[in-house]
């Protein structure tokens, strides 16, 4: 559903299956962004995808190389995955 969202610049979808305190991790090291952070960033590259109908991002996840890790509150899910995309 993330992935599908991101593709079609679906803001308010993908952004739905975000928490309100989490964080987005990116691929350079320097990327860490709060919720309100990443939005900012965001949101004008998917408005900009929805007007040239390339959405905002299409990442294609591998099969089985996605990990998820929930504490042990069962409260707080982490994940990581191995993506492609054509422009990288």
């Amino acid at each position: 559903a993330l992935h599908a969202a991101a593709s079609k610049g679906d803001f308010d979808a993908y952004f739905a299956l975000y928490t309100d305190d989490a964080v987005f991790i990116g691929t350079d090291a320097t990327e860490r962004w709060s919720l309100d952070q990443f939005k900012a960033y965001t949101k004008p590259h998917f408005d900009k995808g929805k007007k040239d109908g390339k959405g905002g991002w299409t990442y294609t996840p591998h099969d089985g190389a996605r990990n998820v890790t929930i504490d042990p509150s069962g409260t707080v899910a982490f994940f990581d995955e191995l993506l492609d995309n054509d422009n990288y």
